[in-house]
């Protein structure tokens, strides 16, 4: 069954009897507005306002530090290349007091540098380069911000435990 309407969708009402079923139909008058579908709203940019370095037991990990409860709005997209971890993250930008990108060099064996720099003026670019393969670097977010988990592939070995006499 198909219900043309000569301006706008009529209203469909169904009823069931003891016959079968009934369709009602009621034309709509069309209105003098038609209402408008709602605008996406324009994305918001997130400053991320300091950058820290934590050591871990098998790594480190890259704080980006943005104001209370505004990491949840941020997608990070993975571009990783080669050794290199490479996170994008659109709508933020970093706005550190010096107005410097944030690099570390020689973290830790396996990884030789941590940028976290502004692609553009609304995209952050973080990136783990790795010595000889690229790290293993996991995302988490937090009240504070970002986290970024980062350890080598092939961390090196603990020294051995020894018992002291």
């Amino acid at each position: 069954m198909t219900a043309i309407g000569e301006t706008a969708l009529p209203q469909v009402e169904l009823f069931d009897s003891d016959a079968g079923l009934i369709f009602g139909f009621t034309p709509v008058e069309e209105s003098a507005q038609t209402p408008t579908p709602p605008q996406p709203q324009e994305s918001q940019i997130v400053t991320i306002e300091s950058v820290q370095l934590n050591p871990t037991e098998t790594g480190f990990e890259i704080l980006l530090l943005t104001p209370t409860g505004t990491a949840q709005q941020l997608q990070v997209v993975n571009i990783s290349k080669g050794n290199n971890f490479i996170a994008e993250i659109p709508n933020a930008q970093i706005n550190l007091p010096d107005a410097q990108p944030f690099r570390s060099e020689n973290l830790i064996e396996g990884v030789s540098e941590v940028t976290v720099t502004n692609r553009d003026e609304n995209t952050v670019l973080v990136t783990v380069v790795g010595e000889e393969e690229q790290p293993t670097v996991e995302l988490f977010d937090s009240e504070e911000g970002l986290i970024f988990s980062a350890t080598p592939l092939n961390p090196p070995a603990l020294p051995p435990f020894t018992r002291g006499d």
